[in-house]
């Protein structure tokens, strides 16, 4: 065997590898993507919730992205080229709500339990980002980029956060129940001697 059809050999090897990696990549991820269906992704949509509501980080970019981007830079630089400071702000809104998008788009979460959740949220993401998205897309000629935060923007748009919580059968408190007590709870600063509080005796109070 000459060694050009040894080296032809080897490349064809290395070749079948990289191929079978991504394969089992695809597979992998094709696979995850129905657990998530199966488990009613639940799990997803809460974690990614709790995330980013709790990180204070993410909810400072999308407070300067709603208040103080546009009377700081232009959108006709698009996003990319801004700023360091407010690239940094805009690209981490941006990614939140194209995740949030494509999650939607693939069914890999509850779309009207998003849309109830995070409303108005992304739709005032949008008016805020869109002219900067727009620019954008110019620059890259790509009507693509956040294509899936637009997807979410519009579900929004077309389910009102009431209609959303109505087919999720949210509770309501029914009008009588209108003081402390209707909800056993006491507005005094200490509990009358000798009552119990029942949150106490179950562990769940805070101190």
């Amino acid at each position: 065997m000459g060694a050009g059809n040894l080296t032809t050999i080897l490349n064809l090897i290395a070749v079948s590898i990289s191929v079978g990696s991504l394969l089992a990549t695809v597979l992998l991820t094709l696979s995850q993507v129905r657990t998530l269906r199966a488990a009613n992704n639940s799990t997803a949509v809460v974690d990614m919730m709790l995330k980013h509501l709790s990180d204070t980080g993410y909810q400072d970019s999308e407070h300067y992205v709603v208040h103080q981007l546009n009377s700081r830079d232009s959108p006709e630089v698009g996003t990319f080229l801004l700023p360091p400071e407010s690239r940094r702000h805009v690209i981490a809104v941006c990614e939140f709500f194209e995740s949030l998008g494509f999650l939607i788009l693939i069914k890999a979460v509850d779309d009207t339990a998003v849309t109830a959740f995070y409303n108005y949220r992304t739709r005032r993401a949008w008016v805020a980002l869109r002219p900067y998205i727009e620019a954008e897309r110019k620059i890259r000629g790509e009507r693509t980029y956040m294509q899936c935060f637009e997807h979410a923007v519009e579900l929004a748009r077309r389910t009102p956060c009431p209609r959303a919580l109505k087919e999720l059968k949210i509770a309501t408190l029914p009008p009588h129940v209108n003081t402390p007590a209707h909800l056993g709870v006491s507005t005094a600063a200490h509990p009358p001697s000798g009552s119990v509080d029942p949150l106490r005796m179950s562990g769940t109070a805070h101190p």
